[in-house]
């Protein structure tokens, strides 16, 4: 699977609307988009403690063959890790770690600094 950030281009210190794609590879030349996931975001600004941000909402989709989408907090401006998890139609997660006291980030994730 790849999961790829699309939006927000411009994020702003607000709740963002966020877009991500799934695929999977089928051959060289042919990427079908994936459907029926979820991808769980938990925003983190490492430099500051690696805190979160309240308010964001996974990224699902309002169909098959759409682009998943979800709301992304941020609190300020600065570098935040997007750390990810993708489940699956039961909730089962497939790849990505939950962040904990001893887990500080995710195996799956996008960079954004604004």
């Amino acid at each position: 699977m790849l999961c790829a950030y699309i939006d927000p281009k411009t994020p702003k210190v607000a709740v963002n609307d966020i877009k991500v794609g799934v695929w999977t590879m089928q051959d060289m030349m042919n990427f079908p988009v994936q459907d029926g996931y979820t991808v769980k975001i938990d925003p983190r600004m490492t430099g500051m403690g690696n805190h979160s941000s309240p308010n964001n909402v996974n990224a699902t989709q309002s169909g098959a063959g759409n682009l998943y989408n979800g709301k992304l907090s941020l609190t300020m401006t600065g570098y935040w890790k997007i750390n990810l998890q993708l489940a699956d139609a039961a909730g089962t997660v497939l790849k990505g770690e939950e962040i904990s006291a001893t887990n500080e980030a995710s195996s799956i994730f996008f960079e954004i600094e604004f």
